[in-house]
């Protein structure tokens, strides 16, 4: 007899295939399952499912070796057989070492699970979490039964040798060609997988590198983006064009022989108000309304008289920037 604790348990789903097929296909499964080496099983077929216990050979013929003494039968069977089955229900069972976990429906045992010590609620509700049991159908904890010992498995015990035996020698070689293919598909892929992720991780180092000696010219790019953006917006938030344009563009309106100056500046928002002083008190006012609108930055313009004779005013409005100009 086996202890729990020796053994790995799963249930494989069979009942689709052919009856005559079934034990071919548990054939080719098992020693993708099985974790050891040198493994052994017990398995019990139950309606096109097989319930299988997995265990380490070499390990249990190693302690067999170590005790000394010749066993009366060379069948290992699990202890798990050797416990009264349930209908239908979760149960945990007190094992030769630690504990056993198991979810029955219909006389079968569709799950089992082993620990050293009796587990936790949270150990236990991940159990039937696990055995897709509703988390309304769940049971926050379960007494720990300590069952005797049946004189024969509950379950008749096959083996992997026996599942081969209704397969025909040219079905056999099949699938063993099937798996040798596959086998080099994998192997291949496996490959490829390899060279494509080390020429990802080539291709990341070099960018990494140019990214790394580009860093400056991004960073100084970045910089003039920011100046460029904060111009646009201090542009959009001033409609009207600077003083100094409007100072200048005046200026050139006045005539340069005339000896004529702008003694008073009044500018508020979007209106102007200056004052032109003349030493021969000649100012020709329409001459420079004319010459103030050919500016292209005045309109409305209008002559205010004054007393002094040397001295003419002018107010007027100030013509907003251009998009299209702002634009560019």
């Amino acid at each position: 007899m086996l202890s729990r604790a020796l053994c790995r348990y799963n249930r494989f789903d069979l009942s689709r295939l052919p009856a005559t097929k079934r034990k071919a296909a548990l054939a080719l499964q098992l020693p993708q399952w099985s974790p050891y080496q040198n493994s052994n099983y017990a398995i019990v077929w139950q309606d096109g499912y097989a319930s299988v216990w997995c265990w380490d050979n070499e390990r249990i013929e190693s302690d067999i070796a170590k005790q000394g003494k010749p066993l009366k039968s060379r069948n290992k069977i699990p202890e798990t057989l050797l416990r009264a089955p349930v209908q239908t229900g979760l149960r945990l069972l007190k094992c030769l070492n630690g504990v056993e976990g198991q979810f029955w429906q219909d006389s079968q045992l569709i799950a089992s699970r082993w620990w050293p010590h009796q587990p936790d609620q949270q150990a236990w509700v991940t159990f039937q979490r696990d055995c897709g049991i509703p988390a309304e159908q769940q049971v926050a904890a379960s007494a720990l039964q300590d069952l005797p010992f049946l004189l024969q498995p509950w379950g008749k015990i096959t083996t992997l040798a026996h599942s081969g035996e209704d397969m025909p020698m040219a079905e056999i070689a099949l699938y063993c060609t099937l798996l040798l293919v596959l086998g080099i598909a994998t192997t291949v892929l496996s490959i490829q997988h390899f060279q494509l992720n080390r020429a990802i991780g080539l291709r990341t180092r070099e960018l990494a590198e140019i990214k790394s000696k580009a860093g400056p010219v991004l960073a100084a790019r970045e910089t003039a983006l920011n100046a460029l953006i904060r111009l646009k917006n201090i542009d959009s938030i001033e409609p009207y064009p600077h003083p100094l344009i409007l100072m200048a563009a005046v200026a050139q309106s006045l005539s340069p022989d005339s000896g004529a100056f702008v003694r008073e500046w009044d500018m508020n928002g979007k209106s102007l108000k200056i004052a032109i002083s003349s030493p021969t008190a000649n100012v020709a006012g329409a001459n420079y309304v004319q010459a103030l609108e050919k500016t292209g930055h005045f309109t409305n313009i209008q002559i205010i008289t004054d007393a002094d004779p040397k001295l003419t005013s002018f107010s007027m409005s100030i013509l907003p920037i251009d998009p299209e100009e702002r634009a560019k």
